[in-house]
């Protein structure tokens, strides 16, 4: 059996911030458009109190406060559960009293905003400019995009000349609404159009990485892998460490049959943001299509440890127990991915668990 996943519609650097509201911990509601006026930058954080990494990224933001008077403004998005209990509620704010004034914390209930923005672990960090454009995107606690994005806060805001590379560059208006538009192509299944539309994209700004990077998405699924690495090839040149395109190469090269390029690449993604569990599932797969078992067992723990609400996690530990022949622990993880993937309600429960008990696996998405 094979679970296709839709691709989540993450939101990169060079898109715009996506409007929200929002309650805070007084049950005030808040909108994003009034949080940002007039601010030079606004760092939003997904944030849960049982995440160590998440407190480690709230205390680093926290240590910010003193610009907050020269234009920054940091919003604490708390993802902790979809539906938290009081207990969880109450460990939300006392964690936050902790937070400096100025220093904003919301409840996202039921996740909404959370799934709106393509998050699938926390911490996750957006960083945007004054006009709301998102200039870094930092999933985990990476150490190195840590600290690049902290010096391209203080240059900013300190009116200092920003350093080159990836942060620096914005993508044609343009190009980056006809790469939405892809994206929305893809959702109805207009696979054609969205091709075209991606290549327009990639016309008007060459430097664009992810009309390329989806595009390689789109032949990879296909099982063109060598189209595939091509167009992942063009979206490296000009981020060669960029991690989200390092792991979709990485895994395009495990798929053709090149296990040790693949890990390679792999490997390399997993250097730039070693908290990732996406990546890390990446490296199970590689290490389980190696033959090593025990090592793929120990990441695939890891990443669920870091992201445990990505689907795709999940999905990946289904094919590795799919592949072993443990059809009952495979459906186990593939309906862990559908239900991460589809917001509860109690009819959605009603009608899963009548599709568990009569096929053993989610309807909706189909399986062969």
């Amino acid at each position: 059996m094979h679970l296709t996943l839709p691709r989540l519609a993450a939101l990169e650097p060079g898109m715009p911030l996506l409007p929200f509201e929002l309650k805070d911990l007084e049950g005030k509601s808040a909108s994003l458009g009034n949080l940002r006026m007039g601010a030079k930058l606004t760092a939003i954080v997904f944030w849960a109190t049982w995440s160590e990494n998440s407190l480690r990224e709230i205390k680093k933001l926290m240590e910010l406060a003193p610009l907050q008077a020269k234009g920054l403004q940091v919003i604490a998005v708390n993802a902790e559960e979809e539906n938290p209990s009081a207990d969880q509620l109450a460990a939300v704010r006392s964690a936050a009293k902790g937070f400096p004034a100025g220093f904003l914390a919301l409840l996202d209930d039921h996740l909404s905003t959370f799934r709106d923005y393509g998050v699938s672990a926390v911490p996750t960090t957006f960083l945007a400019d004054r006009n709301g454009v998102v200039v870094f995107r930092l999933a985990g606690f990476p150490v190195i995009g840590g600290e690049r994005m902290l010096a391209y806060i203080l240059e900013t805001l300190e009116d200092r000349p920003i350093a080159p590379g990836p942060w620096a560059y914005r993508p044609h208006p343009r190009s980056v609404r006809y790469f939405h538009l892809a994206r929305i192509l893809l959702s109805k299944g207009d696979h054609e159009m969205a091709v075209h539309t991606l290549r327009r994209a990639a016309e008007i700004d060459p430097q664009y990485l992810r009309p390329p990077a989806l595009l390689g998405d789109i032949e990879k699924a296909a099982g063109r892998f060598e189209a595939a690495l091509a167009h992942y090839s063009q979206a490296l040149k000009f981020d060669p460490k960029n991690p989200q395109v390092l792991t979709e190469s990485g895994e395009c090269l495990l798929l053709a049959g090149e296990i040790e390029k693949g890990l390679n690449q792999i490997r390399l993604a997993l250097a730039q943001e070693n908290d990732n569990g996406l990546i890390r599932a990446h490296l199970a797969f590689g290490l389980e299509l190696l033959g090593k078992r025990p090592e793929a067992d120990a990441e695939f723990k890891r990443a669920v440890a870091f992201a445990p609400r990505d689907p795709r996690i999940h999905a990946l530990e289904g094919r590795v127990n799919e592949r072993r022949g443990m059809k009952a622990e495979a459906l186990a993880a593939y309906w862990q991915a559908y239900d991460l993937l589809s917001p509860a309600s109690p009819k959605k429960e009603k009608e899963d668990k009548s599709n568990r008990e009569e096929t053993g696996s989610p309807k909706e998405e189909g399986s062969r």
